[in-house]
């Protein structure tokens, strides 16, 4: 039964959502870049931790230029949030006919096709393109806090032909079925995974906790594994899909070696277009040593 708004908060919530999802690509982007400014002076939360972040991970910068990067992924992220929007209420042909280029292979082999989605670009936008091209696509969602918005954003969501399926062992083997079938799967491979659950790894030379799904998926099956990215063109002028091979050795029978390889992966990817990134998710809130010093303590200030 599909659940509705439940007070008239999240009525004008939902009705605020799909009018910006109404506006266009251009003047989002442009509202975004001073939404991402606003964010940059503040100096707090989101502005404080991708500071520290794009220290941490580009430590050869200089600090003018680690300033600029960081203003640039405030802008960016605030223009991801506002294209959501519009990914999840514009008609899947209108999302895809924004996409300017397809820059690699993207097709399965038999073994099926894992892509590795970081949260780089547009991962909602990239989303429909895979449900739309590929034969079989399958990925897990966790459900949002509001229990009246979930089947908003899954029918947003598998509109183009994707299937979802919970975050669960149920959904984990619904995944290993679609890629014996030779179908292709969606992971988000750069969110701290649940304590106890991941591995350290490093990232941009930092050990990180890393999720080890797609590893081990890879190892179990022999399915091909690519990082793929929609990135916004220069100019507001919609999107080009990037397509990057992984190196071998994410088949490797070590994990600790199969997980470098991933984490290169997503890093290379990553350093194409590095503002587009979400620099604002704290990725090294837990470290592989509690006698280490917390990343984003309060008290530690940003580099530079």
């Amino acid at each position: 039964m599909t659940q509705t708004p439940a007070s008239a908060q999240e009525h004008a919530l939902l009705r605020l959502f799909r009018w910006i999802g109404g506006r266009s690509l251009t003047s989002l982007r442009r509202f975004g870049r001073f939404m991402g400014n606003v964010l940059y002076l503040s100096g707090r939360g989101p502005a404080r931790v991708t500071r520290i972040n794009i220290g941490l991970c580009f430590p050869e910068l200089t600090d003018a230029q680690q300033r600029a990067l960081t203003r640039a992924s405030l802008q960016e992220t605030a223009i991801t949030g506002l294209e959501v929007a519009w990914a999840w209420t514009q008609p899947v042909e209108t999302v895809l006919g924004q996409i300017r280029e397809v820059d690699g292979d993207v097709t399965p082999d038999e073994n099926g096709l894992i892509v590795l989605a970081p949260h780089l670009g547009n991962w909602e936008v990239l989303g429909l393109w895979l449900g739309q091209t590929q034969a079989q696509m399958a990925s897990l969602y966790a459900p949002p806090n509001q229990p009246w918005l979930e089947p908003f954003m899954r029918q947003a969501r598998e509109r183009s032909g994707a299937t979802l399926h919970p975050t669960d062992r149920r959904g984990v083997l619904q995944l290993s079925r679609c890629l014996k079938a030779g179908g292709t799967v969606g992971i988000l491979p750069d969110q701290e995974p649940d304590f106890g659950s991941g591995e350290f790894a490093p990232f941009f030379g930092i050990p990180a906790n890393t999720m080890t799904l797609a590893v081990k998926l890879a190892q179990k099956t022999g399915a091909r594994v690519l990082a793929v990215a929609a990135l916004r063109c220069p100019g507001d002028d919609g999107f080009r899909i990037i397509a990057r091979s992984v190196d071998e050795s994410i088949y490797a029978p070590d994990l600790s070696q199969a997980l470098r390889a991933m984490n290169r992966a997503v890093e290379a990817l990553v350093r194409e277009a590095p503002a587009q990134y979400q620099w604002e998710y704290k990725r090294f809130k837990r470290r592989p040593d509690n006698r280490l010093p917390h990343v984003y303590d309060n008290r530690r200030r940003p580099h530079g």
